[in-house]
C-alpha cells in the first residue's frame, strides 16, 4: 500500500524497483547473540505501481524477490571495505523487523512499553521502517510503520493514509 501510495505521489517518476531488507531471525539459535545481518531483496516491476492493485503488487513482492546479497557483497570486496555505500534510501527501502524482539528485552529487569527506531544517512528515495507494536491487553500486536522522505512527501503520504484508509500517524523529531 505505502509503495502504490508513494509511487502516486512522485507521478512519472514512482518507483518500478524497490529494495526490502529483512533479518535472518528464522535461522537464530536461541539465545543466540543478535547481530548486524540483514537479507536484501530487489523487487522489479514493469507494472506502474500507482495503478496496480494492492494484491499484485503483494504477489509481486512475494514471488519476485531478486538476492542482492551476493552484488552487495562483491561491491564491498572490490573496495576492500573502504567505501561507504547508501543502503538504506537508493531506492524506496522497505525495513521489516517485525520478527525482531524489542519487546523481550529487559533493562532493569523489565521489558519496554514500546520500541522504536530511528534512521540517519538515508538516501533521497527514502525508507519503511516495519516493527512490531506493542502488545495490548489481549497479547495481540500490530504494526508500526517508521517513514523517512522529503517532507512535501511525508506530508502527501500521511494525508492519502489518513483519507483513504483512516490511519493515523504521530510525528516526532529525533535529535
Amino acid at each position: 500500500m505505502i509503495w502504490k501510495y508513494i509511487a502516486q505521489i512522485r507521478g512519472d517518476f514512482g518507483p518500478k524497483i524497490v529494495t526490502i531488507c529483512t533479518t535472518n531471525i528464522s535461522n537464530r539459535v536461541e539465545n543466540e547473540f543478535p547481530t548486524n545481518g540483514m537479507i536484501l531483496r530487489k523487487i522489479e516491476t514493469n507494472l506502474p505501481p500507482e495503478e496496480s492493485d494492492i494484491s499484485e503488487l503483494v504477489k509481486l513482492i512475494a514471488e519476485k524477490k531478486i538476492s542482492e546479497d551476493d552484488a552487495i557483497g562483491k561491491l564491498l570486496e572490490e573496495s576492500e571495505g573502504k567505501e561507504d555505500f547508501i543502503v538504506y534510501g537508493a531506492k524506496l527501502t522497505f525495513v521489516d523487523l517485525e520478527e525482531a524482539d524489542f519487546y523481550e528485552v529487559k533493562l532493569n529487569g523489565k521489558k519496554p512499553i514500546m520500541a522504536n527506531c530511528d534512521f540517519r544517512g538515508v538516501g533521497d528515495q527514502g525508507v519503511v521502517l516495519i516493527l512490531p507494536g506493542p502488545e495490548d491487553d489481549g497479547g495481540n500486536n500490530g504494526r508500526m510503520i517508521t517513514v523517512s522522505l522529503l517532507g512535501k512527501e511525508l506530508d502527501q503520504l500521511k494525508y492519502k493514509l489518513e483519507k483513504e484508509w483512516g490511519i493515523n500517524y504521530s510525528s516526532s523529531l529525533g535529535f
